[in-house]
């Protein structure tokens, strides 16, 4: 029986130590995801939209931010003081990308439909953003985050974590996300003109 026990033991460590390094943790890269279905809408034309897959590997040489959302009609403006934000302060796209990937498996009974909708009206008006459905839920197992939230994930340029959280963020998190972003562009900034100077 012991014996058993120390298996059982030593097999919930094991998991406990793979779930434990999928967390998105500040300082850390972000642990890879992959979305294939349906993937990232990619817009062709004025309002055709295929669909792509998409991964983390994309989140590379702009500093990223990055909002998984539950596919909830309310969610979305769970933390809009932050994204509005994001629009007043107008950084250039040179050194800022916005990604939004929305879960599709936590949604309402009869709204997927509403909710694919309105990520292609998005897309069209914030062409210059990534959106990504994820139909199976994959992010959110994958990087343990709640139900019915929204998380926001700051990357620098090399896919560090700079900022997480999983919920609203109140004034004080919105203004350091702020302070990280003009940091983080200040730095490329200055790398881009030593660049230009060795050149």
């Amino acid at each position: 029986m012991s014996r058993l026990l120390s298996g059982l033991v030593i097999l919930y460590l094991a998991m406990t130590a793979i779930i434990g390094q999928a967390q998105v943790v500040v300082g850390k890269p972000i642990p890879p995801l992959e979305i294939k279905k349906p993937g990232e809408l990619i817009l062709e034309g004025e309002d055709t939209i295929r669909y792509q897959p998409w991964n983390t590997g994309l989140l590379v040489g702009k500093v990223h931010v990055v909002q998984y959302l539950a596919g909830r009609l309310g969610v979305k403006d769970m933390n809009k003081a932050l994204t509005d934000a994001l629009e007043s302060k107008n950084f250039a796209d040179e050194y800022l990308h916005n990604t939004t990937i929305i879960n599709l498996d936590d949604t309402l009974f009869g709204t997927a439909g509403i909710v694919n909708s309105q990520l292609k009206g998005n897309k069209i008006k914030y062409w210059f953003s990534s959106i990504v459905a994820d139909r199976e839920g994959d992010g959110a197992t994958l990087w343990q985050l709640k139900p019915k939230s929204s998380a926001i994930i700051l990357l620098s340029p090399d896919s560090g974590v700079l900022f997480f959280k999983d919920g609203k963020l109140d004034e004080l998190e919105i203004n350091q996300v702020l302070d990280l972003i003009q940091r983080q562009i200040g730095q490329l900034q200055k790398s881009q003109l030593q660049a230009d100077a060795a050149r």
